[in-house]
């Protein structure tokens, strides 16, 4: 079953990476999360930005 994060929640843990520059596996590990899903979220922001 796929878990459905809330839009604010990606955000967040996309802003904790660009905007406060914290580690990657810091985020992912705080936030109980995996690496690639934070990366799909990130690429996705990158794609919609340019």
């Amino acid at each position: 079953m796929r878990n459905k994060y809330p839009q604010e929640f990606k955000d967040e843990a996309v802003r904790q990476i660009i905007i406060m520059a914290t580690q990657f596996k810091g985020v992912t590990n705080r936030l109980g999360i995996t690496d690639k899903l934070l990366y799909s979220w990130l690429t996705r922001l990158i794609k919609v930005s340019v």
